[in-house]
């Protein structure tokens, strides 16, 4: 019986060592797997898949961190592996959920990274995606949006920062690898051929959506910039190009007296007579911007002269040009918010709020319609209103700079310094603050009648030291004195203003004195030597950094602006009030809910044609770096 129980037992044992024994081969050849996958050895990989001697999709651990024999491929770059583990049925990688919790374990947060280095490969992308370009303009945007995020920002920021550029790297190649510009224009205006050679073939959806993702290499590429150009100058005079100062001139005075003095001629052929050889050159993309530049020229002339003109006591126009002023400035407010509110159709709520030129405009047109109800309501709010109005209405024209080649760098500059400008003024208004309270103390809640002008408040004590920094010294209103009445009787009060000045009498108080010295000199100290040199110091390093990629920066808002124009409506303010055939055309396609279609079937296979060059291009470079090592061994065996 015992000998019975001795067996049971042994063969109870056995059987749990064997399976423990199977687990941890099974877990070998897995790990040998991966290996096998890690070292690009494509052949001994399809053999193990064949007899089966793993699964495809098998789960092992790394520094702990689960990862599968797909994600080590996909984050090697190797296509070969990538496409044969994909064929031989291998699960696609999903996308990580977002960082969400502040308290995440730190595998968490590196398997998420190495998550994304797997889906970000150019191997992973075109061998899983429909659509290759459009997936690495969505992927670059969540990656550098990622790097932004909270919890994110502080710790792998510039890991996926670096992700991002990879993935922009990517599409550039693409881009590069269009060999003429009808390829370059078919892909980016989403169209085949134009037979016609018209500018507005094509929805332009790839260039749209670079633009939305802000994919600012792949916009500032040479090509991207040619096929930009070439439809931004389309129904132009040809002798517009020609190069020299009086050619230019000469085509600037054009430009001008066409889109000035002529516009409404040019808006009535447009909407009258749409087929006239003339309607080319109304379309063009820059004609009209030239039309829509000047429309807001003349309402800011509008504006002006109403608000300053108009205004004053003194009678300028009669009552009927100033009837006539006012209707003009009425009509083109209500026409610009017309086509304010276009832009939002076109461009989607989201989109359109999150641009400051929009801001601008909703913020002037505001204040043209709050002016116009406040008028009789007060005259200290009324004014306040108009002077924010016109400094807001006459600053928002500066956005017409951005296409100039000297100009719009220097306004992106001095847009991208707001952010150290603002750091600066906080810490400034922190230490004005502290010290403003400090002398008020000493000026006024210590004395009995407050006789210094600069630091009788508290608000003129901060005043006073907002001047300081500017250069206005305030050393000689650093005495401190207590005031006192020489004849007061019991129970008079000293802030009593039917006693006389004459009857004050002024006690020294030095220690007060020496202490407001001593204060002043150490606010000197901290704003005009430290404060002051620290917003020099960060200004210079952000124009440094910016002018490093300033010429990429300015392309992208430059080509951003052109769209608007290349696929806006044709008709500036007043005119755009009119219906047209194409404002009809929009409102039908809106009413039916017809939308575009992501990308044609020519743009998908002329994109399919640029990753097969792709690949082609990568693996004769990997056969390039590999051969000289080759060859070498070879040599020394």
């Amino acid at each position: 019986m015992d000998s019975d129980e001795e067996t049971f037992t042994f063969f109870k044992l056995t059987s749990r060592e064997r399976l423990s024994i199977k687990r941890d081969i099974q877990r070998g050849r897995e790990a040998e797997f991966l290996a096998l996958v890690d070292t690009g050895n494509v052949k001994d990989v399809e053999e193990w898949l064949q007899a089966e001697i793993v699964e495809i999709n098998c789960e092992v651990e790394i520094d702990g961190i689960p990862v599968t024999p797909l994600l080590i491929a996909a984050e090697k770059n190797d296509f070969h592996m990538v496409y044969c583990l994909l064929k031989k049925g291998a699960k696609r990688l999903t996308e990580p959920a977002k960082y969400t919790a502040y308290d995440e374990d730190i595998r968490a947060s590196l398997h998420r990274l190495k998550l994304y280095r797997a889906i970000s490969s150019p191997a992973y992308i075109s061998l899983t995606s429909a659509n290759p370009l459009l997936s690495a303009f969505h992927l670059s945007s969540l990656l550098r949006h990622m790097s932004t995020s909270n919890g994110i920002h502080m710790i792998y920021s510039e890991d996926y920062l670096k992700l991002a550029n990879h993935v922009e790297n990517f599409t550039v190649k693409l881009l590069e690898l269009c060999k003429d510009e009808e390829t370059v224009s078919s892909l980016l205006k989403n169209s085949s051929e134009s037979k016609t050679g018209y500018l507005d073939k094509g929805d332009w959806n790839i260039l749209r959506k670079s633009i939305d993702k802000e994919q600012k290499m792949f916009i500032a590429d040479s090509k991207t910039q040619h096929v930009i150009h070439s439809a931004w100058i389309n129904g132009q005079p040809l002798w517009s190009e020609n190069s020299g100062m009086s050619w230019k001139l000469t085509y600037a005075m054009f430009l001008l007296i066409m889109c000035g003095p002529f516009q409404p001629i040019l808006a009535f052929i447009h909407v009258f007579i749409p087929c006239s050889p003339l309607s080319r050159f109304i379309k063009s993309p820059k004609t009209k911007f030239t039309m829509h530049m000047f429309s807001y020229a003349m309402f800011l002339c509008l504006l002006v002269i109403k608000e300053v003109l108009i205004s004053q006591p003194v009678q300028v126009f009669s009552p009927e040009e100033k009837f006539l002023l006012l209707t003009l400035l009425y009509i083109w407010t209500a026409s610009l918010l017309l086509g304010e509110v276009q832009q939002v159709f076109c461009q989607g709520v989201s989109k359109y709020f999150s641009d400051l030129w929009n801001m601008i405009d909703i913020a002037v047109l505001g204040l043209v319609f709050a002016s116009i109800m406040l008028k009789n309501v007060s005259l200290d709010v009324f004014y306040g209103l108009i002077s924010i109005l016109v400094t807001l209405a006459l600053l928002r024209s500066m956005q017409f700079l951005y296409l100039h080649e000297k100009l719009g760098p220097m306004l992106l500059s001095f847009i991208r310094m707001a952010g150290d400008v603002f750091a600066f003024t906080c810490l400034s208004l922190i230490v004005v603050f502290s010290f403003a309270m400090s002398f008020y103390v000493l000026h006024v809640v210590n004395t009995r009648v407050v006789t210094n002008a600069y630091f009788s408040t508290f608000y003129t004590g901060v005043a006073t030291l907002l001047w300081t920094m500017f250069g206005k010294d305030a050393m000689d209103q650093m005495d401190v004195y207590d005031h006192s009445y020489a004849n007061l009787t019991n129970g008079s009060n000293p802030s009593n203003t039917s006693f006389p000045m004459s009857t004050l009498q002024k006690t020294h108080m030095p220690i007060m004195t020496a202490t407001g010295y001593i204060l002043y000199c150490v606010f000197c100290f901290l704003t005009l030597l430290i404060l002051l040199n620290l917003c020099i110091a960060m200004m210079s390093d952000t124009f440094t950094k910016i002018q490093d990629n300033i010429d990429i920066e300015w392309k992208f808002v430059k080509s951003r602006i052109m769209m608007d124009f290349i696929s806006g409506p044709v008709l500036p303010s007043p005119f755009n009030v009119i219906p047209t055939y194409e404002l009809l055309r929009s409102c039908v396609k809106l009413i039916k809910g017809h939308t575009t279609k992501m990308s044609s079937v020519n743009n998908i296979k002329l994109i399919r044609m640029l990753v097969i060059r792709y690949i082609n291009g990568h693996m004769l470079e990997q056969k390039k770096c590999h051969r000289p090592a080759k060859d070498q061994s070879d040599h020394v065996s």
